[in-house]
């Protein structure tokens, strides 16, 4: 989505500015579907509450006959009202003032899980887990109960030969709550054919 500014007689046309407010909603909004893709929908748009730093940097932008989209100072700010509202590290001098949208049902995380499939690697059990957590904007966390984690959404782990039960715990996250499961994926009895899971 591209923005523009009317420009006459080589000036700046103050008519051309009237929807930087609007344009800085819907980068602030482009650069959260970057990053969350299911975070935000585009009817959000209208309850995003730029900061006033961020406001006069897309003005700035516009006045100068410049695309506010792709202007440096713009998208670094982008970034950090998206970093500062989703739970990441954020600039310890930036203020947030997004407002997101209210939780409606079926945003809350529900964390769910399932063994795709098991295989044997000169190191062990290679096992490709299936995350089936339902929610919107979810950021995971897996604990294989051997002592390792993994944020990633569809882990592939790998666990030592011999007979073991290991507690598996996922959690999902996001901004309207927090849950956990775990249940017990038994390689004690699984040969080169198959499987089996305890929950």
């Amino acid at each position: 989505m591209k923005k523009g500014i009317i420009v006459e007689s080589g000036k700046t046309n103050d008519a051309g500015e009237a929807n930087y407010y609007t344009t800085a909603q819907v980068i602030v909004y482009e650069a959260i579907k970057k990053e969350y893709p299911d975070a935000i929908e585009c009817s959000d748009i209208p309850q995003i509450t730029p900061p006033g730093n961020f406001l006069e940097a897309v003005r700035k932008a516009l006045s100068e006959c410049r695309d506010a989209q792709s202007d440096p100072t713009v998208q670094e700010l982008a970034a950090q009202i998206v970093s500062s509202c989703f739970g990441a590290p954020a600039c310890a001098t930036f203020t947030v003032s997004y407002t997101p949208r209210p939780c409606r049902p079926g945003d809350e995380p529900k964390a769910g899980f399932e063994i795709e499939k098991i295989e044997t690697v000169n190191s062990g059990w290679k096992v490709t887990f299936k995350n089936t957590s339902t929610g919107r904007g979810n950021r995971y966390t897996w604990d294989f109960g051997d002592g390792t984690t993994s944020a990633e959404e569809n882990p592939v782990h790998t666990y030592p030969y011999g007979g073991a039960t290991y507690n598996v715990t996922l959690t999902a996250e996001n901004r309207c709550g927090k849950n956990s499961i775990t249940q017990g994926v038994n390689l004690a009895s699984v040969c080169p054919s198959g499987y089996t899971i305890s929950a």
